[in-house]
């Protein structure tokens, strides 16, 4: 090889080691992987090469499936081994571009050709392709029914595809978050203060290079006190979003899109100009919705354990369950559960397998606390992978079937909590009626670890619906009282808003106005609303019940109320209500 040749060698293994740390920065470890065994053909002793390739080996921030390493399928039938050897005539297959025409050329022919169709997926992986997802699904389609432990290999790899650079329409995780624009309305120090007032906020430091820019994290409920007593998981707070701040800047981020929707709707109530923007989350990162719990550093350590198995019960198997994911289809965990087609079912299997992979990395295993991933196909009707690593008996991870089984009167006060927690994430209504109005007739201190919202609206909502309004009424008194009793008044609000509510599809809308007025001129607001927002949601209300002349009274509190707080979106939108009364009189 003379000089030339052999520095235009080095130079491509060069660029492809180069490209290759690309590919992995940009989550597309199956690409890294190709670009380094090239480098890797065109130098077999290229030390910055195999160095890469070891990295990956033992990256175990990764999940195995992204790691493992993968090799071409070879055609199962005489046939499609004749079919497959005309299309290789003249071409090398170590070319990616030329494998792709040649399988695509077989697929054309044979369109269920599950081997084609499973190595095109690999060479388009290998040049970092998002069209391997749709090959992928097609495997999964084909072996569903005959090879099931394939379809879902195919499903796994295509859950870590779903979230590399370029397959962003198909990712199943993001990091949300809500940038203040340019604006005349408000600054980002007025928007942060306005924040501060309203919100729990827990400084963090700053980053060591922007120490403009200060860093909070936005609780759901204040920082605990160190009381010395034992904590549970509900008196924990949770990250509902990251916010950075500046004079110049305000972004609240978030894993977690039950969160950030939250704080998206806070934010508008306060600034109207808003961008929001989506990110695929990297694959060390995809399960750090789990980790929004927050556990002070006070804490014993055995207490720390039960709070992080706690936590990852809890989310897989009362939040996880109901969250869409686009590998499987658009339906959540739970939907997908309740079909019976070989290759949902694959599709679930591979999604929880991720989940699990997760859990076992070394960095994982702490916070995981040994969870069995069987506990959450238990939950959702699915036959465990070993039986023996499950309570039959522990009703938080039964299933709607089990549950229905059940007899809630003969529960303990312990049993009868844990079984209605788990029907209310089910989100059956009739499922979870059974279990709240037994639950409800428990001792009051039994309810002290019970979410009162949860328990008292599918109540109220079936007293509704059998057309007894006086037990709905009594349902929210009841409700009232017990938030008084346990929860310092901090649900006072939103419960008085359901009756309001209730007052006014029941004919009563003078004593459902008064109920606004009073809480909009408390002070008392439910969730991130204020006081013009109340009035506003009250004049809305009574205007859909068909009140227009008590819709008016409450509109004309709203422009008051928001020149009080300078929330010109509140008056805004009430102006327009206001149009629309008179146009409705004229």
């Amino acid at each position: 090889m003379s000089q030339d040749s052999a520095n235009d060698a080095a130079s491509q293994v060069l660029a492809l080691v180069h490209e290759g740390w690309a590919h992995l920065k940009f989550q597309r470890p199956l690409a890294a992987w190709a670009s380094w065994q090239r480098a890797l053909r065109l130098s077999p002793d290229d030390r910055a090469a195999q160095q890469a390739l070891d990295h990956l080996k033992s990256a175990d921030e990764l999940p195995e499936t992204a790691r493992k390493e993968r090799r071409f399928r070879n055609p199962t039938s005489a046939e499609a081994r004749t079919r497959w050897s005309e299309k290789f005539a003249g071409r090398d297959l170590s070319a990616l571009p030329d494998a792709i025409d040649a399988f695509s050329e077989i697929i054309a022919e044979t369109p269920n050709d599950i081997d084609a169709l499973e190595n095109r997926a690999l060479c388009l992986a290998w040049l970092g392709r998002p069209e391997a997802i749709g090959d992928l699904h097609r495997v999964t389609e084909l072996a569903a029914e005959t090879d099931f432990d394939r379809a879902v290999e195919a499903a796994k790899l295509g859950e870590i595809l779903r979230q590399g650079a370029g397959a962003e329409p198909y990712a199943n995780e993001f990091s949300d978050a809500v940038d203040l624009g340019k604006t005349e309305h408000t600054s980002p120090k007025t928007l942060y203060e306005q924040l501060k007032r309203r919100e729990y906020l827990r400084r963090l430091p700053s980053p060591r290079d922007h120490g403009d820019i200060h860093v909070d994290e936005w609780l759901d409920r204040p920082w605990p006190e160190n009381s010395g007593t034992t904590h549970t998981l509900a008196e924990l707070p949770r990250v509902l979003g990251l916010v950075l701040s500046s004079d110049n800047v305000f972004r609240v981020s978030s894993p977690d899109a039950s969160s950030f929707w939250k704080v998206a709707a806070t934010l508008q109530s306060l600034a109207p100009d808003l961008q929001i923007t989506r990110t695929p989350l990297p694959l060390p990162m995809l399960d750090a919705a789990v980790w929004t719990i927050r556990i002070p550093e006070w804490v014993n350590e055995d207490d720390r354990h039960r709070l992080y198995r706690e936590n990852v019960e809890d989310y897989y198997e009362n939040r996880w369950i109901n969250i869409k994911r686009a590998g499987l289809l658009n339906l959540s965990p739970l939907e997908a559960a309740q079909k019976t087609d070989a290759p949902t079912r694959a599709r679930l299997a591979a999604t929880i397998a991720i989940r699990e992979e997760l859990a076992a990395r070394p960095g994982s295993v702490e916070l995981y606390q040994g969870y069995p991933f069987d506990r959450l196909r238990k939950r959702l009707g699915i036959e465990p992978d070993n039986p023996d690593a499950v309570n039959a008996e522990e009703t938080g991870s039964m299933s709607g079937s089990e549950l229905d089984s059940i007899d809630p009167g003969t529960l303990d006060d312990h049993s009868l909590v844990e079984a209605f927690q788990s029907a209310a994430a089910l989100g059956n209504d009739s499922r979870t009626v059974r279990f709240a109005s037994v639950l409800v007739d428990r001792k009051p201190s039994v309810l002290e670890a019970v979410n009162l919202k949860d328990l008292f609206a599918p109540l109220i909502r079936a007293a509704i619906a059998d057309g007894d309004e006086e037990l709905a009424q009594r349902r929210i008194d009841q409700a009232i009282d017990l938030d008084q009793t346990f929860g310092d008044g901090e649900l006072y609000a939103e419960f008085t808003v359901w009756k309001a509510e209730l007052l006014c599809g029941l004919e009563q809308p003078d004593a459902a106005t008064e109920i606004y007025r009073e809480l909009a001129e408390s002070g008392q607001q439910p969730g991130a609303d204020t006081p013009a927002w109340i009035a506003y949601d009250g004049a809305t209300t009574l205007y859909d019940a068909g009140y227009a002349d008590h819709a008016r009274t409450l509109a004309e509190l709203t422009l008051e109320l928001a020149d009080a707080e300078e929330n010109d979106e509140a008056a805004r939108e009430t102006t327009v209500l206001l149009e629309r009364l008179a146009e409705s009189e004229g």
